[in-house]
């Protein structure tokens, strides 16, 4: 077997996660699992619900790749292409995706993010360059639901608040 493992390093994996993907693999060919960020700043904190909804929803509903836990053999997908693409990327996640059907895993891995405003804003910014660049669609859905949970917030402030935390 000609065997990837993709994953990021600012999380750490308990030690049984990568034969865990192993058997996960063996049952459903190119597998991921899901991140669960949780914020270390006060905006990355109010913006949970967000990344729960986005960020762990939306791997799962979409069947995307998330670039911290993937595993894939090297002839689930066009090498060269993914290859050339990858080069000139704002997202491997995206383009992973983009060349790769991954079935994703009922299984969290906990990432924090976050640390200062500034660092919560950068993470903000690339994540909207990844949704324009690779799902525009999302982008406007993405755009429309941050409205709407605005315009609830300033409208009824603690039942938005109380739905939030909820989420």
């Amino acid at each position: 077997h000609d065997r990837i493992v993709w994953t990021d390093d600012d999380f750490r994996h308990p030690p049984d996660w990568l034969a865990d993907l192993r058997r996960d693999y063996e049952r459903h060919g190119p597998v991921t699992e899901l991140p669960f960020f949780v914020g270390r700043d006060p905006l990355s904190i109010v913006s949970e619900p967000l990344y729960a909804l986005g960020g762990t929803l939306g791997v799962y509903v979409s069947g995307k790749a998330w670039g911290g836990g993937v595993l894939f053999d090297r002839d689930d997908l066009d090498e060269d292409a993914f290859l050339a693409d990858l080069r000139r990327t704002v997202s491997d996640d995206g383009t992973l995706s983009e060349y790769l059907d991954v079935t994703p895993l009922k299984r969290t891995r906990r990432v924090p993010v976050g640390g200062t405003t500034k660092e919560s804003l950068e993470r903000h910014v690339r994540f909207v360059q990844i949704v324009r660049r690779h799902e525009p669609r999302d982008l406007a859905v993405m755009t429309l639901a941050t409205c709407l949970v605005a315009a609830a917030a300033v409208l009824f402030p603690l039942p938005t608040a109380l739905l939030l935390a909820l989420v």
